[in-house]
């Protein structure tokens, strides 16, 4: 049986509680899950996994997105005034030193980049994307690599709910669901979204869970189960 609704309202009311009881903070808390592991042997690949989901609400923040594309869709880009890059700048990217590469890419949690330039991604910065975890993925690992003929706006409008969930060397996944100015039931739906999906990733479902907590920014943590 899955995690109920229920025990991530109790967590979530009881997180932003705690929140409550330290002195005013000048900036909105965000609020992430984290969650703990049991029984999953991480020495074998299978069980690991860095992928992107969908939530079913924006996580309140503008998304970290730097989109890789030419033609149609690089005019989109430029006229939204997202962050854009087109094959010459790529290319020019390519030639700066690993320092530089680095930097730019750690300006941005993701890369949204059409079919026709995977190949120079891979080309120019694939030595760099590919460790930090952060390359264009398909369907069904992530939704950074978009047709040509697919709306810029769409694709940024969708990375608004987009977040990416990891479990690599430790038995462990944080990942954020929104912030306290969201209304509480967004927040519990986000939760519950990830949480099923994190679930349904392991062998033996809630049994491999062997705690979830939820936290804000400056708060204790509280416990969903």
């Amino acid at each position: 049986m899955s995690i109920s609704i229920e025990d991530i309202e109790q967590g979530m009311k009881q997180a932003i509680k705690n929140s409550e009881e330290k002195k005013k903070r000048n900036f909105v808390e965000s609020l992430d899950v984290i969650v703990n592991l049991r029984n999953v042997n991480l020495k074998d690949p299978t069980n690991r996994f860095n992928n992107e989901i969908e939530l079913p609400h924006p996580i309140k923040e503008e998304p970290q997105v730097c989109f890789i594309v030419d033609g149609d869709q690089l005019v989109e880009a430029k006229n939204l005034d997202v962050d854009v890059i087109d094959k010459d700048a790529l290319e020019e990217l390519g030639k700066a030193e690993r320092a530089e590469k680095r930097k730019f890419v750690n300006n941005y949690n993701f890369f949204i980049a059409n079919q026709s330039m995977m190949r120079f991604v891979a080309q120019y910065l694939g030595k760099v994307l590919g460790p930090k975890g952060k390359m264009p993925r398909p369907l069904p690992q992530g939704y950074g690599i978009i047709n040509p003929s697919d709306s810029i706006e769409e694709s940024y409008k969708r990375y608004k709910k987009v977040i990416r969930l990891k479990l690599s060397k430790y038995p462990l996944i944080q990942f954020k669901v929104g912030d306290k100015s969201m209304d509480l039931e967004n927040l519990m739906q986000n939760a519950k979204a990830a949480l099923d999906y994190i679930e349904s990733k392991m062998e033996k479902g809630r049994q491999n869970l062997k705690s979830v907590y939820v936290k804000s920014t400056m708060g204790k943590p509280a416990r969903i189960i």
